[in-house]
């Protein structure tokens, strides 16, 4: 039920992303629903998509996607070394 809420909100809030865009930003949503608030690390958001998604994508990939995740304003970086982000307020405050 909570994961069915937040899909909701999540397609109103991202229908200008590219579809790689929603894929990683709704790992990262899952992640803050269900992990207890734990950051993802980009080297694990790839093995995330990878595995469970079915779509062969690269470290590069994930950390450019990321970065333009952030100028866009939905994911704020918590860490560089591991490079790590979170959801940023932005999606947090409607869940």
């Amino acid at each position: 039920m909570k994961l069915n809420h937040s899909t909701e909100i999540f397609e109103e809030i991202t229908n200008d992303l590219s579809e790689k865009e929603k894929v990683i930003l709704f790992v990262y949503l899952q992640n803050y629903l269900f992990n207890d608030f734990e950051k993802i690390i980009n080297i694990d958001l790839t093995f995330v998509i990878e595995n469970f998604n079915k779509q062969n994508i690269t470290q590069q990939t994930i950390n450019k996607y990321t970065q333009e995740l952030e100028k866009k304003g939905y994911l704020v970086k918590v860490n560089q070394r591991p490079l790590t982000y979170t959801l940023a307020e932005k999606i947090t405050d409607k869940l």
